[in-house]
């Protein structure tokens, strides 16, 4: 595994052992898939072997490390509906960010610390983080997924958004939490083992969904997305974590 990524075995009480695999950045920063096997030293040696980035007109140079300690993502491409997107490596036993389950039957929980800014970047922009079957940012893309997003010009109106969706049928619930700008907001998605999703923002119950009955392999994704070619997003990603029931 990267430096960034400590994979742990935790005996919560009262509750079964759990997997977790806890993410800062490191020495490393999110590259391309490709970059952890360049044959440029200078692109494969700080090439994230856990975590890479995916995105329409994604570049590698759109992730640098920031003196807050954070990975920044930078949409320098400045093209309408491209995206920088933060998520597991999907080759083969690369990691197990990509490789695990994270099943809504399997007592998954996903935590994200961010921060957006500055304020002439959110507009005409999108920001994602959660659960989701793929890294597309529309409601309407995945069957199954938890997940919060805030668009300045849509649903909300610059309000985070909480969105469940359960075999095809969407909710999306108005947390009426405006982002403040160099204000580092807490996000986390759970599973019980009832199947029972609660999502939270900055430590507030926004959501509770049953998935029961429609079990899904969701995977983690943190993302940023133009809306038009007038802006170049930026988002500071802190830390993710991720765990599961060990025995399911």
């Amino acid at each position: 595994m990267s430096p960034g990524t400590k994979a742990s075995i935790l005996y919560p009480p009262g509750r079964r052992a759990r997997f977790q695999l806890d993410w800062t950045p490191g020495r490393m920063k999110p590259g391309l898939n490709a970059d952890v096997l360049s044959a440029t030293e200078s692109e494969r040696t700080i090439a994230d072997e856990d975590i890479e980035i995916t995105g329409s007109n994604v570049l590698r140079t759109d992730t640098l490390h920031d003196i807050s300690g954070a990975v920044r993502m930078l949409n320098a491409t400045g093209g309408a509906t491209d995206s920088v997107i933060l998520g597991g490596h999907e080759d083969a036993n690369q990691s197990s960010w990509g490789h695990v389950t994270w099943g809504t039957d399997q007592e998954t929980e996903f935590e994200c610390l961010m921060t957006l800014g500055p304020a002439a970047l959110l507009v005409d922009s999108v920001y994602f983080v959660g659960l989701k079957l793929t890294n597309a940012h529309a409601v309407a893309t995945d069957n199954d997924s938890a997940f919060f997003f805030i668009d300045d010009d849509g649903t909300g109106g610059g309000a985070w958004q909480a969105s469940v969706s359960v075999g095809g049928i969407d909710e999306i619930v108005d947390t009426a939490v405006v982002t403040g700008i160099s204000t580092m907001h807490h996000f986390r998605v759970a599973f019980d083992k009832n199947e029972m999703c609660r999502m939270y923002l900055n430590d507030q119950l926004v959501v509770a969904h049953s998935f029961r009955g429609n079990p899904a392999d969701l995977k983690p994704f943190v993302g940023v997305v133009e809306d038009t070619s007038a802006t170049i997003p930026r988002n500071f990603v802190h830390r993710m974590v991720i765990s599961r029931a060990l025995d399911t």
